[in-house]
């Protein structure tokens, strides 16, 4: 028998019995040796390794265990190295070999750096939260400077939990001052940057604050890409102010209707309340104590019959006892004028029972 045949298998035993059966061999020359075996093992796992984009991977071939170096991305593709070059000549495994073992114990890890983040909060009543990372202290300081500034914002409603950080993507700060100031014109919301990705979510009750933002971001230049999401709230209603019915006009509409129903009557030619007014005088009081805010202006008129300075006299003297009246139910005599108007400011001018009954009147103004 041949010797260097008998090298040969001898070798495919030692590198178990699958290493025949796929016919990783077959073009190799007899009496090539143990180490033609390793090379052959070697050249078949480099191709597996470059097939499945895992370059960084260096391999050395020890009979049938291989052994893996260099650095991987991940642990995962350090992972996916070791079946590729286990596989990569037959099944491999101790027993459907030829590569019965694949040790990684020389491959390093790449340190994954986490992504800096950078975001910022419009929060309810003016208040503003910065965290993440920043490129330098000037960058931070323009920042917290627009708000301060340009939001009128005072520093104490402003949280700074920036920290410096190194390596930030090009064209960082523009980004970081374009996200601000779309912000800035939302009611509330967060805009966040990580690497090269943009996000804006907020609020507003502007359609055409809404419109122009989301514009803008649509066609993000590269090699950054932005997304926002604006929801369009319902402006609250105005907050109406409870209407004062006792106000000015609601205390002068009041008087109005109340003495446009009935008069106060006295007696012929005299200054005195007659008893068959008291119930209305009484009504009066009260409307005038809940219209004490206000200055009561009582007008005294007559008809135009008789002397009118005895006219005027008698409108005073009638203006008068109504405001005495009031007093003696605890208005304020402060907030009561008594005038007398005589028949100089007539309802009506015919020369009839019922227009002199009509001008003879007590009328109760605001001031």
């Amino acid at each position: 028998m041949n010797v260097k045949w008998i090298i040969a298998l001898a070798g495919f035993i030692a590198l178990g019995i699958g290493g025949i059966h796929y016919g990783v061999f077959a073009g190799m020359p007899g009496g090539s040796g143990i180490q033609s075996i390793e090379a052959n093992l070697k050249t078949q796992a480099e191709r597996a390794l470059h097939k499945a984009n895992l370059d960084w991977a260096k391999i050395e071939i020890h009979g049938q265990e291989a052994l893996l170096s260099g650095t991987a991305p991940t642990k995962a593709a350090r992972e996916k190295a070791r079946m590729a070059v286990l596989h990569s000549v037959g099944k491999g495994g101790p027993i459907m070999g030829p590569i019965t073992a694949v040790n990684t114990d020389q491959v390093n890890i790449r340190e994954e750096k986490e992504p800096d983040i950078w975001q910022v909060q419009k929060l309810p009543d003016g208040q503003w939260a910065f965290s993440g990372s920043i490129g330098d202290a000037r960058s931070r300081q323009a920042l917290i400077d627009f708000i301060a500034q340009g939001q009128q914002v005072s520093t104490a409603q402003i949280e700074d939990q920036m920290h410096l950080a190194s390596d930030m993507p090009t064209g960082w700060n523009q980004r970081a001052q374009m996200l601000l100031e779309a912000l800035s014109r939302l009611d509330v919301g967060t805009a966040r940057m990580r690497d090269n990705r943009l996000s804006l979510q907020g609020s507003t009750d502007d359609v055409k604050v809404k419109t122009e933002v989301e514009a803008r971001f649509k066609n993000f230049p590269a090699p950054a890409n932005a997304t926002t999401s604006i929801v369009l709230t319902t402006p609250p209603e105005p907050v109406q102010k409870p209407t004062d019915p006792y106000d000015r006009n609601g205390c002068q509409q009041r008087f109005t209707e109340s003495l446009g129903k009935d008069s106060i009557h006295f007696a012929t030619s005299k200054a005195i309340i007659n008893q068959d007014s008291y119930a209305l005088m009484d009504s009066l009081a009260e409307l005038a104590a809940k219209c004490q805010n206000h200055t009561l202006v009582i007008s005294g008129h007559t008809d135009a019959l008789g002397d009118p300075a005895f006219n005027d006299w008698l409108s005073l003297q009638r203006a008068l006892a109504v405001k005495k009246y009031f007093v003696n139910k605890g208005i304020d005599e402060n907030n009561l004028r008594a005038r007398g108007a005589g028949s100089t400011e007539p309802l009506c001018s015919e020369n009839t029972r019922s227009c002199r009954q009509r001008n003879r009147r007590i009328e109760i103004g605001i001031e």
